[in-house]
């Protein structure tokens, strides 16, 4: 009973911490608990864990965010890959909508962004390889270079011919890897915030 009280007791005191540290950020992480429990219930170690994962989480986003906002700094935070695969032709909306489901207040990375982004530990979904907006260095009618890889491609080659049709587009891996991949292809999308 003792360890029971003093569990509800830390989780309250994490989360008011957590919600007293982000009260001033507009697009703070929000903290879901995965676990709820009742009095008289029974628990594992691992869904204790798992909520106290969630806590450490969604405060260690929060204070890279408020590092960045301290230091100065406008990068955005890479937030991991949504949970939602999208084939890369169904459009920019469909592709939003999947870091929004994901990760609150989040939105497409750039290949600028990804590169340039403050790193976060807690990155989830990290898996394959997900879409990418190319940042663009140069263009003409016909070739369109990305500005992270340098690399030149046929017009539309690198984001899906505006997201709206076939050929190819932008994607980074799990492990940072930024590539091509066709647009028929159905993958998560790499999100920011």
């Amino acid at each position: 009973m003792v360890i029971k009280h003093f569990y509800k007791a830390t989780i309250i005191a994490l989360i008011g911490a957590t919600l007293l540290a982000s009260a001033p950020l507009a697009n703070a992480s929000d903290l879901t608990i995965p676990n709820d429990f009742s009095s008289g219930d029974t628990t594992s170690a691992s869904e204790v864990n798992d909520n106290f994962t969630a806590i450490e989480n969604a405060v260690n986003d929060n204070d890279t965010r408020l590092d960045a906002i301290e230091s100065g700094s406008s990068r955005v935070v890479f937030q991991g890959f949504s949970d939602d695969s999208v084939t890369g032709n169904q459009g920019i909306r469909q592709l939003q909508a999947a870091c929004s489901a994901t990760f609150t207040a989040s939105k497409i990375c750039t290949s600028e962004e990804y590169s340039n982004s403050i790193y976060n530990a807690g990155a989830s979904n990290l898996a394959g390889e997900a879409w990418l907006i190319p940042s663009t260095l140069s263009a003409s009618s016909s070739k369109i270079r990305d500005l992270i890889t340098g690399d030149t491609y046929g017009s539309g080659g690198l984001s899906c011919k505006g997201y709206s049709n076939s050929g190819t587009g932008l994607t980074v891996s799990a492990v940072g890897e930024i590539e091509t991949t066709s647009c028929s292809d159905s993958i998560p999308v790499a999100c920011c915030k």
